[in-house]
């Protein structure tokens, strides 16, 4: 579903005032080598401008950050033989493990518990104070099934599918599956049910 065309062109309407934190930055960048190769995680250090690199709690311009994401993923895409989709897919899934490792993470995990349900209802505010950009609304559809609508969302349905399905390894024994509903072209609007 995701292509480099229809990322640039998410990327494109970034503003100055959508931001994100330091931490999210350095963990995708870190997760890296881990999802494909050193060598992915090497072209994007190479890439990024900030000689220091990423303060934790200090946001930056969300456009550095979705530059960096497109190196990373044509890098990927050479080095790992995978589809720009899928690459940015693997990259929300390296991100999602590298924060969840966190120890703020762990302190949520352990208020919020390990009910699909309340993780995905809590991920909307959390996402809040990682970024600045974007509308995120959970919707309850059954016992076993949530819903995601997201608006002005710069990652792309194949990116949040990726960082979700390591949400949901938090909870043992749920095989969560996700489908793509009501997308809207380049991929800023869109809304993702998951099922478990």
């Amino acid at each position: 579903m995701d292509s480099r065309e229809l990322f640039q062109r998410r990327a494109a309407r970034a503003m100055p005032q959508d931001q994100i934190l330091g931490v999210f930055i350095e963990g995708t960048i870190t997760s890296l080598s881990e999802e494909f190769s050193p060598a992915v995680e090497e072209a994007v250090r190479k890439a990024q401008q900030r000689a220091k690199g990423w303060t934790p709690f200090f946001r930056y311009p969300a456009a550095e950050w979705l530059q960096l994401m497109d190196v990373a993923a044509t890098t990927a895409m050479r080095e790992s033989r995978v589809s720009y989709g899928k690459a940015l897919e693997r990259m929300g899934q390296g991100v999602g493990r590298y924060m969840f490792r966190t120890p703020l993470a762990k302190t949520f995990h352990t208020l919020v518990g390990k009910d699909p349900q309340r993780m995905v209802s809590t991920s909307v505010f959390s996402a809040k104070a990682v970024c600045t950009w974007g509308n995120r609304q959970y919707e309850k559809v059954s016992p076993t099934q949530a819903r995601l609508r997201l608006r002005d969302e710069f990652m792309g349905p194949e990116w949040v599918q990726g960082f979700y399905r390591e949400l949901f390894r938090l909870s043992p024994g749920v095989s969560p599956s996700s489908t793509v509903e009501d997308y809207e072209e380049p991929g800023m609007y869109f809304a993702v049910r998951f099922s478990w």
